[in-house]
C-alpha cells in the first residue's frame, strides 16, 4: 500500500461514487450491509437466515451505549460492519484491525467517507500488544473471534490493557451449553463445531469466568436464540457487555479468582495490584439498557441499527406442519433428544391418581410422548423463550424439560381434575418458579396480555375443545402470541374422524391469521403435502402401550418386538403454525 496514505484515507477515497459502487458489486461480502440503494449481500446469511443475526445483540448494545465522541477499537473487523456502525453512531475515532487486507472494507469505508475509521490490516493480537497504547479506548469490540484464537484468555487480558478504567467491552462468542466451566478443544469434540479454524469453545460459565479473571465486571449479557434453525445446530452464541474494573470492584469473583488476583496478580499484560492504585481518568461511556441476563430471538425480536438490511422473517427452512403423527416421527425425534427426555418425575403424580397402575394404558402416553418431543424440538431449535402451555393438568413434563432460558406459564381451569392432585401439581410447578393461570384458552382477555408469548403449546389437550369453540380458541391463541411466534400442539383424534377434525382446525388456524403453509398440510386435510410414505405407520394406541414408561421408551421402541398390537382407535396430529410478522427493519 502506498505509504503516502494515512490509516484514515487511501486511494479509494479518490474514486467517484459510481466507480466505488461498481467495484463493490464485484466483491463477495461476509456482512450484509445496506447504504442507500446499495446492498452488499452475504455469502453466509442467505435468504433463509436473518442477515447478520449473530451481530444483533451487539448492534442492540451499540444503540444503548453513548458512543458519540468516544474512542473505539474493533478487533477483527473483517468487512467492517461493527466499525462502520460505530462511525454512524458518532464515534470520534475508530481503529479497525483485521488479519487480512480486504479491498471490500476499503471500498465501503470510502463510499461512506468514514474518515474517523483508521484501518489496520495484517494486524494480529501480537501486533496490537506491541503497538497499541494502554488505557486508550472507551469501547473495544471482539466479535466471532474468540473460538479462532490459540489463547482466548490472552485476548481478554489484552483487551483489559487497552481499555480505560470503566471502559466498555463487547464480547460476542460461541459457547457450548454445558453447566461446567470448561474451555473445550473443538478438535476433540464428538460433534465438532463447523468452521476453520475453530479451536476452542467455552461453556457459558467459562466465558463469564474468563472475563472476571481478566478484570471485567459483566454488566449485561444477551443469549442469542433461534440459531438451531439457522447455522448454530450444535452450539449457541452470547454477547457480553462488560466493564474494565479494578479486581476489588468485581463483585461476582469466585474465591479462586480472588486468590489469583491477590497472590499471583501478574497475568500477561495486567498487573492487578498496580491497577488498584491506578488514577487514570474513568471512561464516561454510558449505558442506558437493562442490566443482567436477557435473550434475543432472531425469528421474533427486532433490532434497529444503521446499515442493517430489512429481512423476511418467515424463513422457508422453518416449516409449519399439520400432519398425522407417525412412528418415524417418534423415532426421529427420540434419536436427537437425550435419553433423559422422559423421567419418572414427569409422571409421578399419576401414581396418586391411579394407585393400581404404574402407567395407565387409557392415558395414551405413547401419543403424549410423541407430542412432548414434537413441542420440545420446535422450542429448542427456534429458541422460543416465553412459553404458554394449555391444559397442563398434573403433567409436569415441560416444567422439567424446557431449556433453562425459557419462562413458563401454565393455563388451566380448575374443576377438570381432582383438587388434591392439582394442588400437588401446582406446588411442584411453583417450586420450579413458574406461573399457573386459572382460565381456558378462548377466554383469556383480561387475564393474559396480547402479544406476550413466543410459543403456545399443548399435548393431547385441544381435542377436548368443542367444534363450535375451535375458531374462538384459535383467535385467542393468535392474540396471545407475539408477531413471529408459534402455536405448537399435538391434537388427538379418533381414526374415524381424522378428516373432519383435522379440517376444522386447519380452517380455524387459517381464519385466525396463522401461517400454515399448504405444502405442509396433508392432502386429506385440504393441503398439498402427500400422505404418509408407503410402509410408514401412524402412531396409534397400540404403540402407546408398546412404549409405556414401565418399559423405558428407548428400550421399547428399539429393543422389543413382542408387544401385542390391538385394533387401532386413536392417533394424533402434529401441529406447528406461525403468527406472521410483516417485513421491516430488524
Amino acid at each position: 500500500m502506498n505509504s503516502q496514505f494515512t490509516p484514515f484515507r487511501d486511494e479509494y477515497f479518490e474514486m467517484d461514487k459510481n466507480t466505488l459502487l461498481t467495484e463493490i458489486e464485484k466483491e463477495k461480502f461476509f456482512h450484509d450491509m445496506v447504504v442507500g440503494e446499495t446492498r452488499t449481500r452475504s455469502w453466509v446469511y442467505e435468504d433463509h437466515s436473518p442477515p447478520n443475526y449473530h451481530l444483533w445483540p451487539l448492534l442492540r448494545y451499540l444503540g444503548e451505549l453513548d458512543i458519540s465522541g468516544k474512542t473505539c477499537l474493533d478487533i477483527g473487523s473483517f468487512d467492517g460492519m461493527s466499525a462502520f456502525v460505530l462511525a454512524e453512531r458518532g464515534a470520534a475515532h475508530v481503529d479497525a484491525t483485521c488479519q487480512y487486507d480486504l479491498k471490500r472494507f476499503r471500498l465501503m469505508r470510502a463510499l461512506r467517507r468514514y474518515e474517523q475509521v483508521a484501518y489496520h490490516p495484517n494486524t494480529d493480537l501480537g501486533k496490537i500488544a506491541r503497538s497499541f497504547a494502554s488505557a486508550r479506548y472507551d469501547l473495544v469490540i471482539i466479535s466471532a473471534m474468540l473460538h479462532h484464537l490459540t489463547a482466548p484468555l490472552d485476548a481478554l487480558l489484552e483487551t483489559r490493557r487497552l481499555l480505560k478504567p470503566n471502559g466498555a467491552f463487547l464480547l460476542e462468542t460461541i459457547f457450548i451449553d454445558d453447566p461446567s466451566p470448561a474451555l473445550l478443544l473443538n478438535t476433540e469434540l464428538a460433534d465438532p463445531i463447523f468452521g476453520a479454524p475453530t479451536l476452542f469453545a467455552p461453556t457459558l460459565p467459562a466465558a463469564r469466568g474468563m472475563l472476571q479473571l481478566a478484570g471485567f465486571e459483566i454488566e449485561s449479557e444477551t443469549r442469542l436464540l433461534g440459531g438451531g434453525a439457522a447455522r448454530e445446530t450444535n452450539h449457541e452464541r452470547v454477547t457480553f457487555l462488560a466493564r474494565a474494573r479494578k479486581a476489588s470492584q468485581i463483585a461476582a469473583r469466585t474465591k479462586k479468582t480472588i486468590e489469583i488476583h491477590e497472590s499471583a496478580p501478574k497475568l500477561g499484560p495486567i498487573d492487578f495490584t498496580a491497577l488498584e492504585h491506578d488514577e487514570t481518568p474513568l471512561s464516561e461511556i454510558r449505558y442506558s439498557g437493562p442490566e443482567g441476563s436477557r435473550t434475543l430471538n432472531i425469528w421474533i425480536d427486532t433490532v434497529d441499527s444503521p446499515l442493517q438490511p430489512q429481512a423476511r422473517m418467515h424463513p422457508s427452512n422453518v416449516r409449519t406442519c399439520f400432519i398425522a403423527g407417525a412412528e418415524n416421527h417418534f423415532l426421529t425425534l427420540a434419536s436427537c433428544i437425550p435419553d433423559g427426555a422422559f423421567t419418572w418425575e414427569d409422571v409421578h403424580l399419576l401414581g396418586a391418581r391411579y394407585p393400581a397402575e404404574i402407567m395407565p394404558d387409557g392415558m395414551q402416553w405413547g401419543l403424549k410422548q410423541l407430542g412432548c418431543l414434537h413441542v420440545l424440538d420446535y422450542v429448542r431449535k427456534l429458541g422460543l423463550a416465553r412459553v404458554l402451555e394449555i391444559g397442563p393438568g398434573f403433567n409436569l413434563y415441560f416444567v422439567n424439560h424446557l431449556p433453562t432460558w425459557c419462562s413458563y406459564v401454565g393455563l388451566d381451569a380448575s374443576g377438570f381434575y381432582d383438587a388434591n392432585i392439582m394442588g400437588l401439581a401446582n406446588v411442584a410447578r411453583s417450586r420450579a418458579s413458574v406461573e399457573t393461570v386459572d382460565a381456558l384458552l378462548g377466554s383469556t382477555e383480561g387475564k393474559l396480555a396480547a402479544d406476550s408469548f413466543d410459543a403456545c403449546i399443548s399435548v393431547s389437550v385441544l381435542e377436548h375443545v368443542p367444534t363450535a369453540d375451535i375458531a374462538a380458541v384459535c383467535r385467542d391463541m393468535f392474540r396471545l402470541l407475539k408477531p413471529g411466534a408459534w402455536a405448537i400442539h399435538s391434537i388427538d383424534y379418533p381414526l374415524t374422524a381424522i378428516a373432519k377434525r383435522g379440517r376444522a382446525w386447519v380452517d380455524a388456524l387459517h381464519q385466525a391469521g396463522f401461517r400454515l403453509d399448504d405444502d405442509t398440510i396433508e392432502e386429506a386435510l385440504g393441503g398439498a403435502a402427500p400422505p404418509l410414505e408407503t410402509g410408514d405407520q401412524i402412531l396409534t394406541e397400540p404403540f402407546s402401550i408398546r412404549s409405556r414408561f414401565s418399559e423405558g421408551y428407548r428400550k421399547s421402541i428399539w429393543g422389543r418386538s413382542d408387544f401385542g398390537r390391538n385394533r387401532a382407535t386413536q392417533g394424533t396430529f402434529l401441529v406447528a403454525a406461525q403468527k406472521p410478522r410483516s417485513e421491516g427493519r430488524v
